[in-house]
């Protein structure tokens, strides 16, 4: 598969990118399940990798990442970390299994639907998916400035 090319040109970045989740489920209809990857595609099928008595993996394409200028401290705070991540939002099915619903990059959009207790898998982030996202955020992240503390005066009033 060709990798996606990245222009060195910042201002031609693009917006998005197709992606497809690689799930794990259990045997026999069993509940749950857990995100093992994503893969970079924009023109892979969905369906069955594998099938056996430990489970089956599958491919649900049809996501797309979308970069926004509001959440690129977010974008910098994922590439900085001990391992940048991939966020994947699931959903249970009637059956319980566990269904793609959103895929970010963004740790705050990630948080967010911890919260509401969501299932939310993280995993690697494919290095096309990393340098791509390092660029939009060399284009659009400027950090706040640090601000002065100001120092409480420490001694009691009380004393003379």
């Amino acid at each position: 598969m060709d990798e996606p090319n990245i222009p060195h040109d910042r201002s031609a970045i693009p917006d998005a990118f197709d992606v497809s989740v690689v799930l794990e489920l259990p045997p026999h209809g069993g509940v749950g399940g857990e995100v093992i990857g994503v893969v970079v595609a924009d023109a892979v099928q969905g369906g069955t990798i594998r099938r056996d008595a430990k489970g089956e993996q599958i491919v649900r394409p049809g996501f797309r990442v979308r970069l926004h200028e509001d959440e690129a401290e977010s974008y910098y705070m994922n590439l900085t970390a001990e391992r940048p991540s991939i966020f994947v939002i699931c959903r249970q099915d009637e059956g319980g299994r566990f269904e793609p619903a959103l895929v970010t990059l963004s740790y705050d959009e990630a948080s967010s639907y911890m919260e509401v207790e969501d299932a939310v898998f993280s995993v690697p982030l494919p290095p096309e998916l990393y340098r791509w996202m390092e660029s939009f955020v060399l284009e659009h992240y400027v950090p706040e400035p640090k601000k002065k503390r100001r120092l409480e005066n420490w001694k009691h009033k009380d004393s003379g």
